[in-house]
């Protein structure tokens, strides 16, 4: 900071946006959101445009720092300035971030109305890689909305708009996508799929896909009981997340597991892990993680409540036949026992 008091005012939100550009690849993404935003505030000498881009680039920290309520509303200035411009491709790319961000909060209309408006503005400026982007980025919205066969149909509109563009180049993000439509809608070869997006994700160090490929092959070894594989799945999830700072992609990473560890019956996991996402997602109002995160716990609570009343009773049941069974009256002893007992409650049979 002291650096900068000794630049020419008119170049210093230049120099403080470098320093948020700076900050953003060490991964200090609170840190750099708020330099972008000092740098494109009321009394600064910016352009127009400049400032809108600045706005942009404080929103895609947010973003990144899982502060999605602030992203969103850094992105609607961004395009409103970019739509009053006639810069129509920079705000088809916002109102796909926008979408992103309006979904994680559990906004669903009004994800899907940017991705509506962010496909218009695209078709507006002729711009496919922009459609690409919008189709591509909405089939998370139709997974979490359980619109499979949407999701499905969006994936191929985004296959026929990169063949008509002769574009063969892999698409790691892509590829993650048409492996969890493969998961969610039990295609036979949905293990191969996730396994080779998994490479792919490797050999790009792309930690975010990598880590959404683990959970599905963390469900799929739940499925079959392997109860270590699920385990190895989650620290090589989880450990490049926490270095890189990723802290939404975290926090999905933990609820999605404590999912799978719960169907395993490891409470002691699944409420550590749903309890960090519980408290994450209050930070950042992220209302779906919270609901999600809230359900393993309520689950865990019945689950370990139920256990202990059946102890109890098994303990009484106990207690009561050797009673019993001490005043050499064993006719009494089941007639004892139910009345001591409503065994349909149990759901289990103790004989």
């Amino acid at each position: 900071h002291e650096l900068l008091l000794s630049v020419p005012r008119t170049a210093e939100p230049l120099c403080v946006g470098e320093l948020g550009y700076v900050l953003s690849a060490k991964g200090l993404y609170r840190d750099a959101a708020r330099v972008f935003q000092e740098a494109a505030a009321e009394g600064v000498t910016v352009s127009l445009p400049n400032r809108a881009s600045l706005w942009n680039m404080a929103a895609n920290s947010w973003h990144r720092a899982g502060d999605m309520e602030r992203a969103v509303g850094l992105y609607a200035q961004s395009i409103k300035v970019f739509e009053r411009l006639g810069m129509t491709a920079r705000a088809a790319g916002l109102e796909t971030n926008r979408s992103e961000a309006s979904r994680a909060l559990g906004h669903f209309g009004m994800a899907r109305r940017s991705f509506h408006r962010s496909v218009e503005l695209a078709q507006a400026c002729g711009d496919e890689m922009l459609q690409i982007l919008a189709y591509s980025n909405v089939i998370e919205l139709d997974l979490d909305e359980g619109l499979q066969e949407l999701a499905r149909q969006h994936l191929d509109a985004v296959d026929a708009l990169r063949a008509s563009q002769g574009i063969t180049a892999v698409d790691v993000e892509l590829e993650g996508r048409r492996a969890q439509v493969a998961y969610h809608t039990g295609h036979p070869q949905t293990q191969v799929m996730v396994r080779s997006c998994l490479e792919l994700a490797l050999q790009h160090n792309d930690i975010d896909v990598a880590a959404r490929m683990y959970l599905i092959q963390g469900r799929l070894h739940a499925a079959s009981g392997d109860l270590d594989a699920v385990y190895s799945c989650l620290k090589s999830a989880m450990d490049p997340l926490h270095a890189a700072g990723r802290s939404g992609e975290l926090a999905l990473c933990r609820a999605g597991f404590a999912e799978v560890l719960f169907s395993l019956g490891q409470m002691d996991e699944a409420r550590s892990l749903a309890t960090q996402v519980r408290a994450w997602a209050d930070e950042f109002g992220r209302k779906p993680l919270r609901i999600r995160a809230d359900r393993v716990l309520v689950e865990v609570r019945q689950h370990q409540s139920r256990a202990l009343d059946a102890e109890r009773r098994l303990s009484r049941m106990v207690e009561l036949s050797v009673e019993v069974l001490a005043e050499h009256r064993p006719e009494r002893v089941l007639a004892s026992v139910v009345a001591a007992h409503d065994w349909r409650g149990w759901g289990v049979s103790v004989f």
